[in-house]
Formats: structure tokens, sequence, C-alpha cells
């Protein structure tokens, strides 16, 4: 086959497509998949860490994304773990003790593996993931617990906030007009504590009435005391 000689010279703009098309291709090709303990994963962007920067400081967290979008905060926990042994399943033991004996309930997220943030080499280790369990629309707190097999080391990772939800306002007591009331429903014509609050709800409209559990037991009362003492019903 012969060479066209009609052809155009390639232009400067297709010239760097090309260059930057194997460039890609070149990048798709260093960042191949890990086989792990005969598992397949997949290789996490992490920051790249140089030989000058010290093991185990902040500086070293990956920039895995977050739900809250800000940074992983580290703590070394080794120390705080009741491990048996370094076998990863000892290992995932003594996390879930750890982690169930804070005051945040947390919910299992997922297990997988990341690049070591505590060695310059990012080799895979094990991840434990967790978010809480509030349920709340606004809570982003999460934490995951990644383990170093070399170093024999544990960090717990936190990101995100949990909201203050404001505390829920004391019932106040069952007012005096109301008792009345009650004790004459339930004792007197012998209605059920849900009746009785359907009548007080036709009898006083608007009235700040009391719940069905505190109309339950303020009636479970005047039975144990016999029913409504004296006149004037003085509770």
């Amino acid at each position: 086959m012969g060479l066209n000689i009609n052809s155009e010279p390639l232009k400067a703009d297709d010239a760097k497509l090309i260059a930057f098309k194997a460039k890609q291709m070149r990048k798709a090709k260093l960042s191949r998949k890990l086989i792990v303990d005969g598992r397949r994963w997949s290789k996490p962007i992490t920051k790249p860490i140089g030989n000058d920067q010290l093991p185990g400081s902040n500086d070293d967290l990956d920039i895995e994304p977050t739900i809250s979008g800000k940074p992983w905060v580290s703590t070394d926990i080794t120390s705080q773990l009741n491990i048996e042994s370094w076998a990863e399943d000892d290992v995932r033991f003594a996390i879930r003790q750890h982690k169930d004996s804070g005051l945040t309930t947390w919910l299992a997220k997922a297990s997988d593996r990341v690049s070591c943030t505590m060695c310059a080499d990012g080799h895979p280790i094990m991840c434990l993931r967790y978010k809480c369990q509030c349920n709340e629309p606004d809570c982003t707190l999460e934490c995951r617990y990644i383990y170093c097999d070399l170093r024999h080391i544990v960090h717990k990772d936190t990101a995100g906030t949990h909201p203050q939800i404001a505390p829920k306002p004391a019932r106040r007591g069952i007012p005096a007009n109301i008792k009345v009331a009650i004790c004459e429903l339930a004792i007197g014509e012998g209605k059920k504590p849900s009746r009785v609050l359907k009548d007080l709800a036709e009898m006083m409209p608007g009235a700040d009435l009391p719940s069905l559990r505190q109309c339950q037991n303020f009636i479970h009362r005047l039975k144990q005391k016999g029913g409504c003492s004296g006149p004037g019903h003085p509770f």
C-alpha cells in the first residue's frame, strides 16, 4: 500500500489531542486494580506522601470524599483496644467493641480496603465504615476504622457533625379540674381511658388534655385507692 501524497499534514490541535489521549491511557494502566488476599480492590485516590512526611499525622490523610465534604480527623486508638492477636478477625472484633462503648450509636455502612495513610507506600489496608444512626436529616456524622497490618496500628477517623436536638419539653401534670372530670367519667360512668379522653375533648375544646398514658396511669391510681375520695374530689 503506497503513501497517500494528497493527505494533509497533522494539525497542531490534532497532535495535542492525540498526546492527551495517550497520556490518559497511560494513567488508566497505572491505576489498575489491586489484588489482595485473592480479592480485587480498586485503589482510591490519595495524596502523594513523601519520605520527609511524618507517618500518621493528619497531613497524611487521604482526600477520599465524606458525606459532609469535610476532611477526616484521625485518632490513634490502638492502646484503647483489647486485642488478643493481630489477626484481622480479632482486630475486627476489638473494633466493634470500641464502636459500641461510646455514646453514639453507629450503623455499619461498608467494609473495604483503602490505601494506608500511615505508611509511605500506601499499601491496601482494612477499613470498616459506620454512620450515625440518629436518622436526623441534617446529620453527617460518620467514622471509619483503618488497620495497618504492617505496623499494627488502628486509627479511628471521624468526619461530619451531629445536629443539636432540642429536648422535648416535659409534660406537666394533669390540672385539678380535668382530674375531677376524669374521675367522674372513669369511676362514675365506668368509661375506658380512650373514651374518657374523647369525651373530655368534646367537653373542653381547646384545653391542654393529658396524653393517653397519663390518663391511664391516673385512672389506675384512682382504682387502687378505691375511687374518688370525698366531696370535691381532693386528689
